[in-house]
């Protein structure tokens, strides 16, 4: 599941939003600390690399609600008004139409 979050963040898409550059369905999975440390077997230095990206790499996010990035709207109303104006507008101009 956390593979599949990744890929949706990197391509800027829905969970299961196909997009060419993600891979949906398939047994992606971010490797456990045994099968880094068998693949990295006799490789300390490789060991130790892995773990030194890794630590700089730890993240935590809540799924089931949505997360806006810090923003202050210029007209002065809230993050979530200023949302649902763009989408308002772009579903007027037919832009969601013109991705199927």
């Amino acid at each position: 599941m956390e593979y599949d979050v990744v890929q949706s963040i990197r391509t800027l898409t829905l969970l299961r939003q196909k997009h060419p550059e993600k891979q949906l369905g398939g047994d992606l999975h971010f490797p456990t600390g045994d099968e880094v440390i068998e693949a990295c077997a006799g490789r300390g230095d490789m060991l130790a690399r892995t773990v030194e990206i890794a630590d700089r790499c730890s993240f935590d996010f809540e799924l089931g609600r949505l997360h806006f990035p810090s923003f202050k709207p210029p007209d002065g109303s809230t993050r979530v008004c200023s949302c649902g104006s763009w989408c308002s507008t772009g579903c007027g101009s037919g832009i969601l139409g013109a991705q199927k």
